[in-house]
């Protein structure tokens, strides 16, 4: 009777350490609010103006808070974790280059559109942005 239940023991150990299947699916590392880390135009550098701006990513939605008056960034707009690029409403698409744990680098040309009075000169070109993870 000891022998069969030490056999059924063993038995019973060895198809429990079997294979657990599939790891679930990873959660999309660019959920969370992020800093600017640093934030330039053309190669000029604009970090300064956004010290206290953040981005929040959340399901299919992104908020940016804090901006300054003259920036290419509306409140908010949509992103797909499957895809390489998230937009705003007014066409503008920013492209990652690179989405880490802690940090994501994306790139964009804005060209202005949605702008009135002037200022489209003052974010019109090539930005690159930095951001870390709070």
């Amino acid at each position: 009777m000891k022998r069969a239940m030490l056999l059924l023991l063993t038995a019973s150990v060895m198809f429990s350490c079997g294979s657990k299947g599939s790891d679930p699916t990873p959660a999309n590392p660019m959920l969370g609010s992020w800093k600017v880390k640093s934030i330039t135009r053309d190669d000029v550098d604009y970090t300064s103006l956004y010290t206290n701006t953040k981005f929040v990513f959340s399901n299919n939605s992104y908020s940016v808070s804090n901006r300054p008056i003259n920036t290419p960034f509306l409140n908010s707009g949509t992103f797909t974790s499957a895809s390489k690029n998230f937009s705003q409403s007014d066409g503008t698409t920013f492209n990652y280059v690179n989405v880490g744990d802690n940090e994501i680098t994306f790139s964009f040309v804005f060209n202005g559109t949605g702008y009135v009075g002037g200022r489209v000169s003052e974010v019109t070109g090539n930005w690159k942005v930095d951001l870390v993870k709070e």
